[in-house]
């Protein structure tokens, strides 16, 4: 078995118990994280004269820079810029930004699948602060997935419109350039640089301060669909909390035993005297 895991801890509650029962993961929003800093960035808009000559090299540019010229008034229109004010500089850093600013938008208006990993240096299932903010305080639960087949299966439902990001942990926001863009494959292609990924780092990226939770992302480009379904056998591990009140274990166990037979069912508890998690074999 692949030391490579992929955990989901949960509250129990309607949702989360619905969630399981039909083998399914709920995408959510950027808006929803609860890192306000999330997608954080910085855009550097600086372009020198190389680059306005690079631009009008790789651009068949015929229209006439002035307000009696129907297309760059047009242009101008959709661009937000005053034809009476506008230069040539000016026209090309906004068409620019514009285009990146459309491109950053959809890539932060993707669902997002957010989980955490188990890796040759990090197990975020010892993790108090998982357990505490994300399982209620033990009172929740932690799904252990397979990677390799939970991305499997979340590709296959998405019509291969998902892409898994490990989240990097830094000091600072990413930057974005818009003299990287124009030399990206998304335009001249002068170095050979992914410009689609650089952006989908930036939503990729956090504080430092969230490190310990080691988290990996399923991102999907369709942002219509709110949920994805994963064959029950991928789902390998369900660990319970030791506070979670009984009633609740009664359901979630219920749900184990038809829809996940398989599966190993365990509980997280303190190790007396300590501030330690440990995990052991649930005593039904």
């Amino acid at each position: 078995m692949s030391i490579y895991r992929l955990y989901k801890f949960r509250e129990v509650n309607t949702n989360s118990l619905t969630s399981l029962a039909n083998a399914e993961l709920w995408f959510s929003s950027k808006e929803d994280f609860n890192d306000p800093f999330e997608g954080t960035l910085i855009l550097d808009e600086s372009l020198d004269e190389s680059d306005y000559s690079l631009w009008k090299s790789n651009v068949n540019w015929t229209m006439e820079v002035h307000p009696r010229d129907k297309g760059f008034v047009e242009l101008c229109e959709s661009l937000g810029l005053d034809p009476y004010k506008t230069d040539e500089q000016e026209l090309i850093l906004e068409g620019l930004r514009y285009e990146l600013g459309v491109l950053t938008k959809i890539v932060h208006e993707s669902k997002f699948l957010c989980l955490s990993q188990r890796d040759q240096k990090n197990d975020p299932i010892y993790e108090n602060l998982m357990w505490s903010h994300y399982a209620q305080g033990l009172r929740g639960f932690c799904l252990v997935f397979n990677n390799d087949g939970l991305q499997r299966d979340i590709n296959v439902a998405s019509n291969k419109r998902m892409r898994g990001i490990k989240i990097m942990y830094q000091d600072q926001p990413n930057k974005i350039s818009l003299s990287e863009y124009l030399r990206s494959d998304l335009w001249i292609n002068e170095n050979k640089q992914n410009y689609i990924q650089i952006v989908i780092e930036t939503i990729a990226t956090k504080s430092s301060a969230w490190k310990y939770e080691n988290e990996m992302r399923i991102i999907t480009l369709d942002s219509q669909v709110n949920a994805y379904s994963y064959t029950p056998e991928t789902l390998e591990e369900i660990v319970l909390g030791d506070k979670m009140p009984q009633r609740h274990k009664e359901l979630v166990l219920a749900v184990a035993k038809s829809k996940y037979p398989h599966a190993k069912i365990k509980t997280a508890r303190l190790i007396p005297n300590t501030y330690e998690i440990e995990l052991v074999d649930n005593i039904a």
